[in-house]
């Protein structure tokens, strides 16, 4: 096995670990805002990195089509599970409709159902297989159902940015971190599959796609670790649903459950002089008298 082929396959499993064991993180974390998307979200990108390290290993052509036809099953779920988590963490809950739902998951059923059976149209791609240094690699003559789908992909990966940076104009630039980590996260695979489908850079097929996880882990792992992805929800829905918050002439604080801070307007940290986003995740007894107030 040669140095680029070992490289890959140990990217791809390096993305499967951190991204499974994000997952299994923000179960523990389950009641707050988006975090059940998310754990479908980082479950399906370790299966599709798992799928593609083993896949390394395989010279046999029909099994190798066949793990590729799996390893797309979670991609194809996966835009669901972004939309899903961008609207709930951002407070747009309301628009979870039936109607909404069905509209999201109807192109992605469709492309499952098509992708179980491709042999016999072939409108997603016409397949076989080669070899680039010593890695066995797709060889892909896409049909008009994979542009369906690509679309359907860009267009959500669009919507759920698009949520993620108004966000941040809302509510003052306080989760301007938390959104730019995620906003990288999700376009980094993105970036790559262009690379991949078109061959600019690499071969087509070699698969950096998956390789690509391998930083939009590190990415959503240092928003939900260190900047704190659901212990600063902005999904509080008061900062969507009430922006006039931020305009009042009084100090106005919100806290959570645990008594941490997760809002402040500017007239609040003008009288605590503070610095309005360090000041998140602070607990009230650091900042108020909590003996003259109900808690």
């Amino acid at each position: 096995m040669s140095t680029i082929s070992a490289t890959v396959i140990g990217l791809r499993l390096l993305a499967c670990v951190v991204t499974g064991s994000l997952a299994g993180y923000a179960w523990n974390r389950r009641t707050e805002p988006g975090s059940l998307p998310f754990v479908g979200l980082m479950a399906m990108i370790s299966l599709w990195t798992l799928n593609s390290a083993i896949s390394a290993f395989v010279f046999d052509s029909a099994l190798h089509i066949l793990l590729h036809r799996i390893r797309w099953i979670p991609i194809m779920i996966m835009p669901v599970f972004w939309i899903w988590f961008a609207v709930a963490y951002t407070g747009y809950d309301e628009y979870l409709s039936p109607a909404t739902i069905a509209l999201v998951c109807a192109i992605p059923l469709i492309s499952i159902g098509l992708l179980l059976t491709n042999p016999m149209h072939q409108l997603l791609w016409e397949i076989s297989i080669g070899e680039l240094h010593g890695l066995p690699i797709l060889e892909l003559t896409y049909g008009p159902w994979f542009g369906v789908f690509t679309l359907y992909n860009l267009t959500i990966t669009f919507i759920g940015t698009a949520l993620l940076l108004r966000l941040v104009v809302r509510s003052d630039y306080l989760y301007l971190d938390q959104a730019i980590l995620l906003c990288i996260g999700s376009l980094i695979p993105w970036i790559a599959a262009v690379i991949s489908i078109t061959g600019v850079i690499f071969p087509p097929g070699i698969g950096i796609t998956s390789v690509s996880f391998a930083a939009t882990g590190p990415a959503f792992g240092y928003a939900l670790f260190r900047r704190r992805l659901f212990d600063l929800a902005p999904a509080t829905r008061r900062l969507s649903r009430d922006s006039a918050i931020a305009t009042l002439q009084e100090g106005v604080l919100i806290f959570d459950d645990s008594f941490e801070l997760i809002y402040l307007n500017h007239r609040a940290a003008e009288i605590l002089e503070r610095d309005v986003e360090s000041t998140l995740g602070t607990p009230a007894k650091a900042l108020i008298d909590v003996d003259t107030i109900d808690l």
